[in-house]
């Protein structure tokens, strides 16, 4: 039946994404990018005709006289009254056609001078029609060309941008190079794309279609008995293992997309994060988990024959993250995340330079430390291109600074808190950033005190995908690159005294 056929053809579609994917030309056609020039072309007038010149009309002649011998009866006449009659009908006749052959020649001039006007009239119309028209095309020629120099121009600057490497113009490019991946319609067809170009890494946040909008009819059957038709679908065991495929499918042919689309050169890594917007069926609550994430370098994707490749086995071996049952909608860390842009973040201070030798960590005020552990951690993270932003003072998040690590293994994205206490740092500190972790998306968080943490602190973070630096490896760390510093919690304490009480009695 013709729906089992459609069932069964949208069935072999899901199978067959990724080689469908294969066997297309992804490299783009940069005259293809230029926008046509859709202004119409102005169309032909509508030229008036000119009359037929008027036909000079013969002379008449003589004027017909009654009494001429053709107009005059015989003797017949006198036996036949109607042979009168007809000859003065006659001579009506041909005399009338004369006054009219007269006229005709009177009206004759009057005729042709009116045509000659009317000719004349018409004929500068359509002159003029001729030369607006005519005028109307040159200028619609001349923006047609100029239309056509500006795209060009456009795309020229276009492509320059992409093989130069600027984070907008690729992002732009390779949008256009998935944009134009064909995929079944009820696929979401979202994304969004992040190119770092110092590290040549481009970061793909992909929506992939939710579990529930997967087709799962196999065949349609008519039941004699019932009169009816009745469908049925694949097992719910083939619509998981289904689903799963499906999204290892678009995660490889993704990425092959974006290597294959790169013309310039201008990707070494590329990371792919499969996002699913759905419904947590035990809250009622809208999610979008990341399910899965995979971080392939064009030298380890090159060396796969995609052709012949198991979906998952091919993400297993690119060391790809994600549950064993992608359909479950368990959520996984990304590997790499570079939002860089975020209106918390603000200009760095330099401190480091001007630290004095033997300078009391624990008495500095706590906006130059911040700036400080920004610099320390932008030194130490400096050999794999890392970038470490701060935030605003005001901490509203609960994040101090932001590490952007580019390396596809320890790298991603690390939340720093900077905690310049002169007491122990408790558990709920560590947990707050913890849930800071987890809010933000973030690979990993780093606990900095001047102080040091509790035991519970440490048993806390065991596990989890958080470091806890003291005041004792804070020093040491900050040494490491030069500046010789120290901790004194008893002096930090009594200077923070003293200023307190000043405050006092100044108020």
């Amino acid at each position: 039946m013709r729906q089992t056929q459609e069932a069964q053809t949208s069935l072999s579609v899901l199978q067959n994404i990724l080689h469908d994917g294969l066997y297309v030309d992804h490299n783009v056609e940069w005259k293809e990018l230029e926008s046509p020039f859709i202004e119409p072309k102005p169309p032909r007038p509508v030229f008036q005709l000119e009359p037929g010149r008027p036909v000079k009309p013969k002379e008449p002649g003589d004027e017909p006289i009654e009494t001429d011998d053709k107009y005059q009866p015989g003797w017949e006449a006198l036996f036949f009254p109607r042979l009168r009659k007809k000859a003065h009908q006659n001579f009506k006749y041909d005399h009338t056609r004369w006054q009219e052959a007269v006229e005709d020649v009177e009206r004759y001039p009057a005729q042709l001078e009116k045509w000659q006007k009317e000719s004349k009239r018409i004929r500068e119309e359509n002159d003029r029609l001729r030369v607006t028209w005519e005028n109307a095309v040159s200028d619609w020629q001349n923006q047609k060309e100029q239309h056509e120099s500006s795209e060009r121009d456009r795309i020229r600057s276009f492509k320059e941008a992409v093989a130069s490497g600027e984070r907008a113009a690729v992002e732009d490019f390779f949008s256009i190079v998935l944009e134009r991946s064909d995929y079944p319609g009820y696929f979401p067809h979202e994304f969004t794309l992040a190119y770092n170009p110092e590290t040549k890494i481009i970061v793909c946040d992909y929506q992939l279609p939710s579990p529930g909008v997967l087709p799962a009819l196999k065949e349609v059957k008519y039941v004699k008995t019932r009169k009816a038709l009745a469908e049925k679908h694949i097992s719910k065991k083939d619509s998981q293992a289904l689903y799963d495929s499906v999204a290892y499918q678009i995660c490889l042919r993704t990425t092959y997309e974006l290597f294959s689309a790169d013309q310039f050169g201008i990707l070494d890594l590329v990371t792919f994060n499969g996002w699913v917007k759905d419904v947590d069926r035990g809250t009622g609550r809208d999610i979008n988990p990341c399910i899965l994430s995979l971080q392939a370098t064009r030298q380890a994707f090159e060396e796969i024959d995609l052709t012949r490749v198991e979906p998952k086995a091919c993400f297993k071996s690119l060391k790809g993250v994600g549950s064993t049952k992608l359909h479950a909608l368990a959520p996984v860390a990304p590997l790499l995340q570079l939002d860089t842009e975020d209106d918390r973040f603000i200009e760095g201070r330099s401190i480091a330079n001007g630290l004095a030798e033997g300078t009391n960590l624990a008495a500095m005020g706590w906006e130059d430390f911040e700036h400080l552990i920004r610099e320390l951690f932008e030194a130490e993270f400096a050999e794999r291109d890392a970038i470490v932003k701060i935030t605003q003072a005001s901490r509203d998040r609960g994040v101090d600074a932001v590490i952007f690590d580019p390396d596809p293994i320890r790298g991603g994205k690390i939340i720093l808190q900077a905690k310049r206490y002169t007491n122990t740092v408790g558990a709920d500190a560590v947990r707050d950033l913890y849930g800071t972790v987890v809010k933000e998306g973030a690979n990993k968080g780093i606990l900095i005190t001047t102080s040091d943490f509790g035991p519970d602190s440490y048993e806390y973070v065991k596990g989890l995908p958080v470091t806890l630096l003291s005041g004792g490896n804070l020093v040491q760390l900050l040494g490491k690159h030069g500046h010789k510093t120290r901790i004194d919690l008893v002096e930090a304490k009594r200077i923070q005294a003293e200023k307190d009480a000043e405050a006092r009695r100044q108020t």
